[in-house]
């Protein structure tokens, strides 16, 4: 296995929306040599190998944008997108993945966030995030779906001198939704997809104190 080499093109903008937003805009390309390419065995359980493409492109836009409407309430959302193909790739066995899509790489990726803080020190997050479907094999003939994945939490932080008090509970796949929340690429005997798990409760309290406060 050879090394896998990149050169890196990034052309990007950042500033603010008025006095109360944030924005970010970015394009990239990336031509990749050598790109290493995971793979298994049915013969090795478990066990991940690598092989060598001859080379690859990868193409992108990220944007991204933050606002705070009002005092306490903060909104954000983030998209990208990606292109990213085998230019020249035959393996050891003769098959010709050339101008196939690199496994792993949805096209789309969207996410939003909504965070309220009260001046109590309540608080309230939900997330949301859309990741479009994607293959998983190098000759792009297995397919894992795209899916919706929504989160939410809340919460309240209380402080006094150097001691804080943070108690939460969360919800996490909010829409108990059915999808895998990664992949194994090129899995061998079609071990490829690991299901992520439905709809839970979590909760915590967290507790910290500060020596060096001053009381």
């Amino acid at each position: 296995v050879d090394p896998q080499t990149a050169t890196n093109y990034e052309l990007g903008v950042k500033g603010v929306l008025g006095a109360s937003g944030r924005y970010e805009a970015a394009v990239f390309h990336v031509d990749v040599e050598n790109e290493l390419i995971p793979y298994q065995l049915i013969s090795s359980p478990g066990r991940d190998f690598f092989r060598n493409a001859g080379s690859s492109t990868r193409d992108g836009l990220e944007l991204s944008l933050g606002v705070q409407p009002i005092e306490g309430l903060d909104l954000s959302l983030a998209y990208t997108y990606s292109r990213f193909r085998f230019d020249r790739f035959v393996d050891a066995s003769g098959n010709d993945f050339s101008g196939k899509d690199l496994p792993s790489a949805p096209a789309h990726i969207l996410q939003g966030e909504v965070t309220y803080n009260h001046p109590s020190g309540f608080y309230v997050a939900t997330d949301a995030l859309y990741v479009d479907s994607l293959y998983v094999d190098n000759a792009n003939t297995v397919t894992s779906d795209g899916y919706v994945a929504a989160n939410a939490r809340v919460g309240y932080h209380y402080s006094s001198g150097g001691f804080s008090l943070s108690p939460f509970v969360g919800l996490n796949n909010l829409l108990d939704e059915d999808y895998n929340s990664s992949v194994t690429i090129n899995g061998a005997g079609g071990r490829y997809f690991e299901p992520a798990p439905k709809r839970n409760v979590y909760g915590g309290i967290e507790l910290r104190y500060d020596f060096g406060a001053t009381p």
